[in-house]
């Protein structure tokens, strides 16, 4: 098991966000919820983790496999999550959330175990490649702050979105969100908000969507994240950017 809740530096604070909840979202709403502009797509947390596959939350049946070296541990609030080492990731098979030119959103709850990474980008998660027409993806910056950062590709240009200063490999748990509505890309780090004016286009990857890694490829070309991952949300459709962050303290609190 990895280190209890009392001995992590910056707790995330899960009360905090869920002070911004809306009272129709004081239960977990189902993912096809017509009153709802915004749509969960995927959702996953570690509480429960069988035969090495989390079941998707949402409802929409993305199961996520893990794979390779991975731990099950203590998440930001006492329930659980996974962490991820050396060589291992997670991945969802088939088709991913379509994000198209609708507003997208995407949630990890995460602490990493490498303070400060250098020499490469530790990959929360992505949905598509670097050099692939279309990419979404949570990575830690490799310049010695900590920062994270979100590249969003698509059909018309890339562009990437760093954080504030907010140091999110010190140890503790922290919420970090990628987001994308119309020509703003946006990221948000417990609560601070960052955007930058990009017009990508129309989001559509077509490669399977991993977390932790690329895959099980050697060294830096799987762009491993060595952390623990509490909660990951995806959502898509208008409020997107604040749906997503809300959801993943919900299913933490759960």
């Amino acid at each position: 098991m990895g280190p209890m809740r009392q001995n992590v530096r910056r707790p995330l604070t899960v009360s905090v966000l869920l002070l911004a909840v809306p009272a129709a979202l004081a239960v977990l709403p189902s993912a096809g919820a017509a009153s709802a502009p915004w749509q969960v797509r995927a959702a996953w947390h570690f509480d429960s983790i069988s035969a090495g596959q989390v079941a998707d939350a949402s409802g929409h049946g993305r199961a996520l496999r893990l794979a390779g070296n991975w731990s099950a541990v203590s998440g930001s609030t006492g329930t659980g999550a996974a962490r991820f080492s050396l060589q291992s990731y997670g991945t969802v098979g088939g088709a991913g959330p379509r994000a198209l030119r609708q507003e997208v959103a995407v949630t990890a709850v995460l602490r990493s175990q490498v303070r400060r990474p250098t020499g490469d980008h530790p990959n929360v998660l992505q949905h598509g490649h670097y050099t692939d027409r279309s990419q979404i993806k949570m990575q830690i910056t490799k310049d010695g702050t900590g920062r994270a950062s979100c590249r969003f590709a698509g059909s018309r240009a890339h562009g990437v979105v760093t954080g504030p200063g907010i140091d999110v490999s010190d140890g503790g748990w922290h919420s970090v969100t990628c987001w994308r509505r119309g020509a703003t890309l946006g990221i948000t780090v417990d609560g601070v908000q960052r955007t930058r004016q990009r017009d990508v286009g129309s989001i559509d990857p077509t490669r399977a969507l991993t977390l932790a890694a690329r895959g099980l490829a050697a060294g830096a070309a799987s762009d491993q994240f060595a952390g623990d991952l509490d909660a990951v949300v995806w959502a898509i459709g208008d409020g997107a950017r604040k749906a997503a962050p809300q959801y993943a303290a919900q299913l933490v609190r759960r």
